[in-house]
């Protein structure tokens, strides 16, 4: 895929406050068809917010600035009618507790049937048809019979792959995969990652990975956004960012890392914990936790460009190594 293509899906400045206090943060970013994105960072950092601002889902509490373009269609301040029809269809998402996300009273056949029904425009026995090729697809054994089971009647991996298969109902042209593989032993996160790379190669959808798995995002993502404090320190190709990452935040992630290969080092925790609201530092978030900290890092701190496609939010990212 040429970089020159036009993104399928762009950010710009979403901002996100409750209660007067913003919890995201100027994020801006883009994604193009094809392409998987990771989104990075500890708790509390404003990944899966950002994206439920997105798709529209935080609801009134929830005070929403900035712009999010989908193929050209502007998704902040849609009204209800094109925020439906943009979801599910065009756009998915793969929640974080896929038990918490199915309804308890239906049965798994029947909340995909309405997902074909709404936005694939299908009836009648085509409907369950569909249904059983889409668990089948996502490997539930005997799907048949397995669409008439609920939530609770299945194990956390197959209702992470009922989600997916929920998801990929609409045939979206973006997934948005929020901790896909939370709670699943080896063996089941392998499975569901093949999945994901299967269906994203025979589509052509696009990807946004939101992980704390680091080595998850390394082998799954073309590019990656590190945020911190409800913004993007560090933006960059995956492969650069493991390389040689630039913002000391990213590189105190990685220095948390178990690596299996290579000399044997100690992980390391980073100290304190992320800022939130009025205890917001006015230069960089990540001041009181860095090792590198100078006096220019109580200063407000701009985007810098360390190489092609590769950014950070760092005065020192120029010259980082």
């Amino acid at each position: 895929m040429r970089d020159s293509a036009p993104p399928l899906l762009s950010v710009n400045n979403l901002r996100v406050a409750f209660g007067g206090v913003e919890r995201v943060r100027g994020l801006t970013l883009s994604i193009r068809a094809g392409q998987t994105l990771g989104i990075v960072g500890e708790s509390g950092c404003g990944k899966s917010l950002s994206w439920l601002a997105v798709l529209g889902l935080l609801g009134d509490a929830a005070k929403i600035r900035g712009s999010v373009l989908l193929d050209g269609s502007e998704m902040i301040g849609a009204n209800r009618q094109t925020l439906e029809r943009m979801r599910g269809r065009r756009i998915a998402m793969v929640f974080q507790d896929p038990s918490g996300a199915l309804n308890p009273m239906r049965s798994i056949g029947w909340q995909i049937d309405e997902v074909l029904r709404l936005h694939r425009g299908l009836r009648g026995a085509a409907v369950r048809v569909e249904t059983c090729r889409l668990l089948d697809r996502v490997g539930i054994p005997d799907p048949v019979r397995r669409a008439n089971a609920y939530a609770d009647e299945l194990s956390g991996g197959q209702n992470q792959r009922v989600a997916i298969a929920m998801a990929l109902a609409g045939r979206p042209e973006l997934l948005i995969a929020d901790e896909p593989t939370t709670a699943l032993d080896p063996t089941i996160q392998a499975q569901i990652l093949t999945l994901l790379k299967d269906v994203q190669r025979e589509s052509g959808m696009a990807m946004v990975l939101i992980s704390h798995d680091l080595s998850l995002v390394s082998e799954m993502c073309d590019m990656v956004a590190v945020m911190y404090a409800g913004e993007i320190v560090e933006l960059a190709s995956a492969r650069a960012l493991f390389a040689a990452p630039a913002h000391p935040y990213t590189r105190a992630l990685l220095a948390g890392m178990p690596m299996l290969d290579g000399p044997r080092r100690p992980m390391v925790a980073i100290r304190g914990s992320v800022p939130h609201g009025q205890d917001m530092p006015p230069g960089c978030a990540f001041a009181a936790r860095c090792d590198t900290f100078v006096a220019a890092c109580a200063r407000p701190q701009g985007m810098h460009t360390v190489a092609p496609d590769h950014v950070a939010l760092c005065h020192r990212a120029r010259i980082a190594t």
